[in-house]
């Protein structure tokens, strides 16, 4: 019976110690060591001031979610503009009106000009424009008459090509070959066509800005305007340059191989680099051209004149120079072996370094001269 009566007694200290500490719970979070009902009061309050701060951060959030949703749908909208404007351009090239067709060249322009993106494809348009409309026949034969002007249609394209919004280090190569461009000039009546269209005037000539690694091969260009083109790493090879005006032109790296230049104007320009490998050059005039480290190997020379011209480290071996005017031109460095310079004028021309073994300075009879230190 003791150990019954201790045992009660011992359930009921454990519940008594339960309770004390279930109401010492209740009193940590809701009594006096919380701070009871002005606790309580405190923490609503300051929930209450929390809310503007949370209203605030929401509409933050929502501000932003709103204005990437609207960005998209702007980008959405552009391209489905871009997209509208540039069918109706196509659509224009295939036109019967001039007027119609040079809005269309013109509309692709801004367009690739507003979208880089689009720029590649809208050059690729316009190419295949000039090639379908100028398309050169392969075995056509050419005479070196007088060039007629070339459609308007067509020098605007030309021109669109030749101002191409693209970096000069872009590897996008123009496909123009077995084209006639024949009468290619300058602004002309294709800037009136624009000022009727109301578009923004160029003052610049027709290529004046960077036609970079345009492939013109056996393009026909007769007495084409291109006095200050620039044509870096173009391929003009067999392409008819006959009367053409080249002016000061930028014709680095350019290939000329095979290309008909008679009557040609390339006085004053930049030809460093640049191939005329076995060209007939008689009737071409080079005065004052810079043409180091060019390649005029086994070229016909015969009576050119190159007065001031820069040859320095150029390749002029085995080349026809008979008669030709080489007063002050700078040949140093130059490889001249093998070429025939009977009859030339030398006056002032620079020969440090170039390489003579095989000059033949006589009309008959080879003159081996040594080299030049």
């Amino acid at each position: 019976m003791r150990n019954a009566a201790l045992r009660r007694m011992d359930r009921a200290a454990r519940r008594r110690a339960a309770g004390r500490r279930r109401r010492r719970r209740l009193r940590v979070f809701g009594g006096r060591r919380a701070g009871g009902p002005q606790q309580q009061r405190a923490w609503a309050g300051l929930l209450v001031g929390a809310l503007p701060g949370l209203a605030a951060v929401a509409a933050v959030l929502f501000t932003w979610m709103s204005v990437g949703q609207t960005q998209e749908e702007l980008r959405i909208s552009r391209e489905a503009q871009i997209t509208g404007r540039y069918t109706a351009a196509v659509a224009s090239l295939g036109s019967d009106s001039a007027d119609v067709r040079v809005g269309g060249i013109y509309a692709l322009e801004r367009i690739m000009r507003d979208s880089p993106r689009d720029q590649a494809t809208g050059l690729s348009v316009i190419a295949a424009y000039v090639r379908a409309h100028a398309r050169l026949p392969v075995d056509q034969v050419h005479n070196a008459g007088v060039a007629q002007p070339l459609p308007v249609d067509l020098q605007a394209a030309v021109t669109v090509l030749a101002n191409r919004p693209v970096d000069i280090t872009d590897t996008t190569r123009l496909q123009l070959r077995y084209v006639s461009l024949r009468g290619l000039a300058d602004m002309g009546d294709l800037e009136r066509a624009r000022q009727d269209l109301h578009e923004h005037r160029y003052e610049d000539l027709v290529l004046r800005s960077p036609a970079y690694r345009a492939n013109l091969l056996r393009a026909d260009l007769t007495g084409s305007d291109l006095r200050d083109a620039s044509l870096v790493n173009a391929g003009l090879g067999e392409a008819l340059l006959s009367g053409a005006d080249l002016r000061g032109a930028d014709l680095r790296e350019t290939d000329f191989t095979g290309a008909v230049l008679r009557g040609a104007d390339l006085r004053g320009a930049n030809l460093s680099a640049a191939g005329f490998f076995g060209n007939d050059m008689r009737g071409v005039r080079l005065a004052d051209i810079r043409a180091q480290r060019a390649s005029f190997s086994r070229a016909d020379l015969r009576g050119v004149d190159l007065r001031g011209a820069n040859l320095h480290g150029a390749y002029l071996d085995r080349a026809d120079l008979r008669g030709a005017d080489l007063r002050g031109a700078d040949m140093s460095d130059a490889d001249l072996s093998g070429s025939r310079l009977a009859g030339s004028k030398r006056e002032g021309a620079k020969l440090t370094g170039a390489n003579l073994q095989g000059v033949q300075l006589e009309e008959e009879g080879t003159v081996v001269v040594p080299q030049v230190g």
